[in-house]
């Protein structure tokens, strides 16, 4: 895909800023330095206004074009970063200990922020622009947050677009599909109460451990034999806290974990089952078991299409009327209720959205994940 050379002058400008974030992360409504570094560039490019203070630490930009025709989009990137502990030993790695930018959100926020640069510089474009950088996108809904703000009262706007970096997918292009590309999350909490004794004597308690083994591997059946196999879900249980020496069976577990899916049904699926296996084998085994998972952010849910872009050559489609990549070719497969994957080298973008079989790009906004809608109907590189 060309890049237009404007905009390829300032890459390494760009190179710097995303190295700069990256060195510097911040988790969801703490991101203060990174919002105070993306609000003085959005000044020195000279924007029209800049507002900051939306959901604590998000900004949002406003560029006006060469005509007023009363339109206006929206240009979205998140801002945050990840409780990780980065050891890459990159030059530019994380200065702060146990957070990294491990999801692409400084990716995001240079890329957003190279595109502000370039519209504020040629104004080549009618109606307004509003860069939005939002916060906390990781499990605090900072999206949510800044539309209960009046994003949209204030900043008025037919549509927004945002993408996400997929290391899988070849440098230079763009894929998106109908229906929900990032998958609805809930976080899920497991603590198991049993009874401590001597690990000599097991006959003398009740072993918590035993009781979350089983629950692990139970939860995995889950998925496998409750979930229709044409749809998705994932549960994975990513921690488990219990004891503190060699020969004691503890009192208590704690496991922390993480569901996701598509189709609202499977999600209500996945809760219910959740929770009728950990306090039914809790139960059966003779401890007791609290099983937690607070509400997910909600997504829209849409029917089950994908294309990619480029395009390739038109093949029939049959869910529409016409053609499109997609469905009986390979390219059109389903994807995973993946959430996020580390990042490395240049980015690609998946973009999310619903899109209708014109030639123009028709676009309905999600504010809890990125979205764009390119036609499904290919018209040549854009």
């Amino acid at each position: 895909m060309p890049i237009i050379n404007r905009i390829a002058e300032f890459h390494p400008e760009m190179t710097a800023w995303r190295r700069d974030f990256h060195e510097h992360p911040e988790l969801g409504f703490e991101e203060t330095r990174t919002s105070a570094v993306i609000a003085e560039k959005l000044r020195e490019f000279g924007c029209d206004e800049v507002v900051t203070g939306m959901a604590k630490t998000g900004i949002v930009g406003v560029i006006r074009g060469r005509v007023d025709n009363g339109r206006a989009i929206g240009l979205r990137a998140d801002i945050d970063a990840l409780p990780i502990l980065e050891e890459t030993g990159l030059p530019y790695a994380s200065k702060i200990p146990g957070k990294m930018h491990a999801c692409g959100h400084d990716g995001h926020t240079t890329m957003l922020l190279g595109a502000a640069k370039y519209l504020a510089e040629t104004r080549n474009f009618d109606g307004t622009v509003y860069v939005i950088f939002q916060p906390a996108e990781e499990n605090l809904a900072g999206g949510e947050v800044m539309v209960k703000e009046g994003l949209f009262t204030r900043f008025p706007m037919e549509r927004v677009f945002g993408m996400h970096n997929w290391p899988g997918a070849p440098e230079g292009t763009f894929l998106w599909r109908e229906g929900p590309v990032m998958a609805a999350v809930a976080n899920l909490e497991v603590n198991i109460t049993g009874k401590g004794a001597h690990g000599a004597m097991p006959h003398n308690g009740v072993d918590p451990i035993v009781v979350a083994a089983a629950i692990v591997q139970a939860l995995q059946s889950i998925v496998a034999r409750n979930v229709e196999p044409v749809e998705a879900g994932v549960i994975t249980i990513g921690h488990i806290n219990g004891g503190h020496t060699f020969n004691v069976i503890p009192e208590n577990v704690r496991m922390l974990g993480t569901a996701r899916w598509f189709a609202p049904e499977v999600g209500d699926l996945l809760e219910r089952r959740f929770k009728e296996t950990v306090t039914g084998i809790a139960t059966a085994m003779g401890a007791t078991a609290t099983a937690n998972s607070p509400a997910p952010i909600p997504r829209q849910s849409m029917k089950w299409k994908a294309c990619i872009w480029p395009p390739r050559p038109r093949v029939p489609c049959k869910a529409r009327p016409a053609y499109c990549p997609c469905r009986s070719q390979p390219w059109g497969a389903r994807i995973s209720p993946s959430c996020s994957m580390p990042r490395r080298g240049l980015m690609s973008c998946w973009v999310a959205g619903v899109g209708r079989m014109r030639r123009r790009c028709i676009t309905r906004f999600m504010i809890s994940t990125t979205i764009s809608c390119p036609s499904a109907l290919p018209i040549g590189r854009r």
